[in-house]
């Protein structure tokens, strides 16, 4: 009887940790869109005001804004578009389909145009991902609780068909 009970615990205890991962991906999403807003604002002041090719800007850039995914992206001195989509490909944990397909869009006019055409392409991204940052809160209120109470709840539920 004793095993049981530590087993029923056990099993609330893990599906309630899975609500609050999934809780923490909202989170870490909105974490993530947050900084790479910031980026993004740095990233029009730094193109305006400097005179540095794609590959250095988007380092310099990524070092003060907390987007460490971009560091050492002066090291890749190839396309930059494919350099870009590589880093995001390789961003699962931290944003859904809609915002890397969004973020690979960025990515692929990068370093194409004059400099007027980069601030408007930087400032039109800037604001699709202010939306993207608004759902993500809008997420967080609502879900974030739901996930931790509905994983404690299956794991009630569950322990108690164990019984």
């Amino acid at each position: 009887m004793a095993f049981k009970l530590i087993g029923c615990a056990l099993l609330i205890f893990a599906c309630f940790f899975t609500g609050c991962l999934k809780a923490k991906k909202l989170y870490s999403r909105r974490d993530f869109l947050s900084d790479f807003l910031s980026f993004l604002t740095t990233l029009k002041t730094n193109i305006r005001y400097s005179g540095e090719d794609i590959f250095t800007l988007l380092e310099a850039t990524a070092e003060g804004c907390g987007t460490l995914w971009l560091s050492g992206f002066s090291l890749e001195r190839g396309d930059p578009e494919s350099a870009w989509h590589r880093r995001v490909n390789a961003l699962y944990d931290f944003v859904d389909k809609t915002d890397r397909q969004l973020l690979l869009d960025f990515g692929s006019k990068l370093g194409k145009t004059d400099l007027e055409g980069q601030l408007s392409h930087i400032e039109r991204y800037e604001t699709l991902f202010e939306l993207r940052l608004e759902n993500a809160v809008e997420e967080i209120a609502k879900k974030s609780k739901l996930y931790r109470a509905m994983g404690l709840f299956i794991g009630i539920s569950a322990a108690l068909l164990m019984m």
